[in-house]
């Protein structure tokens, strides 16, 4: 026998093998791809290709085939029918209906009423009748001398024509219209809201409503007072008072209700803040007011930005370092009525700490965020003053730029573009940032829909 012939065959037949082996496989694949696809379901894109083919379209609510409302409108039409889109069947037409059910508004039955009482002149045919009762002239024609009794009684007829004024009274039950025009007149009402004018102008409601609260608050001797300032609050009011030496000072007076330990929480804060110097210094303190230096300069709402520059952001990162020296988590996220540009000192300043987290909130949420309870007071503050230059921001570029910012768009700028963002990352919390997170996040999402193109300070 010849070997190398052997080998040749054995050779081919492996060859052979190998592909029966590799088609196999392929073919295998392709079944399995098959099998998984009569398995699953098929996507609402491959419903309505099908339903498409039909003729129809897809209904995602049964997922199955149906005709067009176009063509159940008209096959509805060819029978006299209107289309239900809530039963998405046939019905009559409600017109008819509404407009039978309508026609009982129309019966005026007031109207027939409102008539019975003309009709009711009667007492006119009752004052006649006694007219007609001289009949007893007859009688008098027989004997004459009698004759002058039936004048006297043919004249009491007609002293009961007195009938006639009792006609005339039902013309005079006009006076329902008299009735009608009295109540106009009950329009006094309006006369009893003057006493209240008169309570706020003298002193406020008592329990501290929004009137005048100067009663609350008796100021030291040499102080007077020079009229309020901005508007009144929930929780308390300022005026202005003049000192001893026509100094301007502000006093903020309290609600009544007001608990005291909340009005000393409150004092205690703004004097921590007053001697680092970031806001209006207590001078005198009572028991529902207190008297500080008063801001010469506007609130952020009206104050107009004429630029940004690292002068703002090292004066608003003192104040937030100061919040959380002070140990304050500022709550009020009202920051356009809190932050006030002193033009006296020339800087940033904050005021308003009636509302603050307690200590315990702070230690949750920095074990949750997995920091120091340092950390997050300064964390909070810093999310205060973003606050501020978000709305500083949209001042400068327009609301419809504010997402090209890097604050709107949630962007480290370059170190030359002067933001707080470059505060906070060597702090070390940028990635703790809820309000940086949330625009991040936003600008994500709009994926080829934000133009990175007019990106600022990149």
């Amino acid at each position: 026998m010849n070997c190398e012939k052997q080998k040749n065959i054995v050779l081919r037949n492996k060859l052979q093998l190998q592909k029966a082996m590799s088609e196999l496989k392929a073919s295998e694949l392709v079944y399995k791809n098959c099998v998984k696809k009569l398995k699953r379901k098929p996507t609402v894109a491959e419903m309505r290709a099908e339903c498409r083919k039909q003729g129809l379209v897809y209904d995602t609510k049964t997922k199955k085939c149906r005709p067009s409302v176009a063509e159940m409108r008209a096959e509805c039409r060819k029978q006299g029918l209107v289309y239900d889109t809530k039963t998405k069947k046939c019905r009559p037409s409600l017109r008819g209906k509404k407009a039978a059910a309508a026609k009982p508004k129309a019966v005026a039955k007031p109207k027939t009423t409102a008539s019975k009482p003309k009709a009711v002149a009667k007492p006119k045919t009752t004052a006649s009748k006694p007219k007609a009762v001289a009949k007893p002239k007859t009688t008098a024609s027989k004997p004459k001398a009698v004759a002058s009794k039936p004048k006297t009684t043919a004249s009491k007829p007609k002293a009961v024509a007195k009938p006639k004024t009792t006609a005339s009274k039902p013309k005079a039950v006009a006076k329902p219209k008299t009735t009608a025009s009295k109540p106009k007149a009950v329009a006094k009402p309006k006369a009893v809201a003057k006493p209240v004018k008169q309570v706020t102008k003298k002193g406020g409601r008592k329990g501290g409503g929004k009137g005048d609260r100067r009663p609350l608050c008796p100021i030291p001797n040499g102080y007077k007072w020079d009229g309020r300032l901005g508007q009144t609050g929930k929780d308390g009011e300022t005026w202005k008072v003049i000192g001893p030496n026509s100094k301007n000072y502000a006093c903020k007076i309290f609600d009544a209700k007001k608990s005291e330990k909340l009005i000393k929480k409150e004092i205690l804060d703004q004097k921590k803040m007053g001697n680092s110097g970031v806001t209006p210094k207590v001078v005198w303190e009572g028991e529902k007011c207190f008297l500080m230096e008063m801001v010469n300069g506007p609130i952020l709402r009206y104050y107009k930005i004429v630029k940004y520059t690292e002068k703002d952001v090292k004066e608003l990162s003192e104040i937030a370092h100061a919040l959380a020296d002070a140990k304050i988590a500022y709550a009020d996220g009202n920051v356009k009525m809190n932050v006030m540009y002193d033009l006296d000192k020339n800087r940033w300043v904050l005021i308003d700490f009636g509302m603050v987290y307690a200590d315990s909130n702070i230690r949750k949420i920095a074990k949750k965020k997995k920091i120091t309870i340092d950390q997050e007071y300064l964390s909070n503050a810093f999310e205060i003053m973003l606050r501020v230059e978000a709305l500083i921001m949209r001042k400068l570029y327009n609301g419809m730029n504010f997402q090209y910012t890097p604050l709107g768009g949630g962007f480290l700028p370059k170190k030359s573009f002067p933001s707080l963002l470059h505060k906070i990352n060597d702090a070390g919390l940028l990635e703790k940032s809820d309000l940086f997170d949330i625009y991040r996040t936003t600008r994500e999402q709009k994926g080829k829909y934000y133009d990175e193109s007019k990106m600022i300070g990149v």
